[in-house]
């Protein structure tokens, strides 16, 4: 995975820096967001500072701080509105990432936000507004998820997957257009051939030392049960995949694990679970990919994917998978190294992932449409994880059975911890996906 750079935010505050109520307001607002405290993809508690240009006031002083403010890369712009809705508009149209209008309690600011709202919105422009108070918990989080979609976008358009193989031939709806999705998602989609998969296996091999390495981190963090005849392999395909990621700089890879993989490769990559520097898809699916990494940005979390399998008369949905991140385990002990009955029943012996996954609300979610058109997300309860043959969790839905499997058009599902509907529904918005939500 790339780098984790730190998100940039600006902020401008539109009004008169002579008027002592408004330049009040405006400081309490740069300190109410200074500090403010987001989890990030990479940062774990990362504390917004934000590169202020103070009160402006006409469309000149607006233009000049944006102009600035465009050399710092930003990943969102904080509007804070002490009047002016021509301002507003000027500085959202000026910026290219999305705009955060942090509107004040009183002072005439809302109808002044409204009215720039209207005129944005009707040019698609990518914005949302804040209203209330500093020390109101529901404005907070507001912001807070906010920023964290805002910051989801900006690295979104700068990622880069890599294709390993081709689709599966049974998954018929996971079709993708690599040249819409640059465009709606500013995503970037490369072909990596199986003979620079065998190229870095074979420079692997010679590096004893980082083999060694990681086999011994391995077993230092991890329950292993499979032998180190399954494991290497693994280890080394990992490894390659690594540095495939670095020199090509890619997040994620979509692989065509039962078919091209063990073909050209003698294994699949699921041992590249225990580690979360690249995002897995497997299957050769690019939209759960682009799925699956879109989570860990606005979350920090590297979700679990799954194959749909069963939903019972009581809303319980099941899915299976060869396994998982072991980041999502809260107790490394409970992540299981062993091999996959599987695929050594197939004839290519393969270490797999398996963490012990804690109970709790998450949010499931796929994504379709060749241009990653529109998304399903639902909501509900992670109420059982079996780890023996393969890796079986059952959710309790929120939703309505029936509209579920209305929604359901392919097999993999990407589910993560916590409930994170509303940052979802924000980014989508800004990146015209649909929704359909049960």
């Amino acid at each position: 995975m790339n780098p984790t750079r730190k998100p940039q935010v600006g902020l401008i505050a539109v009004g008169d820096a002579e008027v002592e109520e408004q330049k009040r307001d405006c400081e309490a607002l740069i300190e109410g967001i200074r500090g403010f405290d987001v989890d990030i993809e990479g940062i774990r508690g990362f504390d917004v500072e934000p590169i202020s240009k103070g009160i402006k006031a006409n469309a000149g002083q607006i233009e000049l701080a944006v102009e600035d403010l465009s050399s710092h890369a930003l990943d969102v712009l904080v509007i804070a509105v002490l009047r002016g809705a021509q301002a507003i508009q000027r500085a959202a149209e000026s910026i290219d990432c999305p705009c955060i209008i942090r509107v004040v309690k009183e002072r005439w600011a809302w109808p002044s936000s409204a009215l720039a709202l209207g005129a944005l919105k009707e040019k698609r422009e990518k914005v949302r507004l804040v209203y209330g108070s500093d020390d109101d918990k529901d404005v907070l989080n507001e912001f807070r998820e906010s920023l964290r979609a805002a910051f989801a976008l900006s690295r979104l358009r700068r990622s880069r997957f890599g294709v390993i193989g081709s689709l599966f031939p049974n998954l018929v709806s996971r079709n993708y257009d690599k040249t819409r999705i640059k465009v709606r998602l500013g995503i970037e989609i490369v072909k990596i051939s199986f003979e620079e998969v065998r190229q870095e296996i074979s420079a692997v091999s010679e590096d004893v030392h980082a083999i060694e390495s990681l086999r011994r981190n391995i077993h230092d963090r991890f329950t292993v049960e499979a032998a180190e005849s399954v494991l290497t392999p693994g280890i080394k395909l990992h490894l390659a995949l690594k540095r495939i990621a670095k020199k090509h700089g890619l997040d994620g890879f979509a692989i065509e694990c039962w078919t091209g993989m063990p073909e050209e490769i003698g294994l699949n990559p699921c041992l590249g679970f225990v580690e979360d520097d690249y995002t897995i898809a497997c299957e050769g699916d690019v939209l759960t990919c682009i799925a699956a990494h879109t989570i860990r940005y606005l979350t920090g979390i590297n979700p679990y994917t799954g194959d749909v399998y069963d939903l019972d008369n009581e809303n319980i949905l099941t899915l299976v998978h060869c396994g998982a991140p072991a980041s999502l385990a809260h107790d490394p002990k409970s992540v299981t190294i062993s091999e996959s009955v599987q695929a050594g029943e197939r004839g290519f012996p393969t270490a797999v992932c398996r963490p012990h996954i804690e109970n709790g609300d998450v949010t499931v979610l796929s994504l379709y449409g060749k241009g990653c058109d529109y998304v399903h997300l639902s909501t509900g309860e992670w109420i059982e994880t079996r780890r023996d043959e393969k890796m079986w969790v059952k959710i309790r839905l929120a939703g309505e059975r029936r509209a579920f499997l209305e929604a359901c058009l392919a097999n993999h599902y990407v589910v993560v911890p916590g409930n994170v509907l509303k940052e979802l529904e924000l980014l989508c918005e800004w990146l015209d996906i649909g929704i359909v939500k049960t």
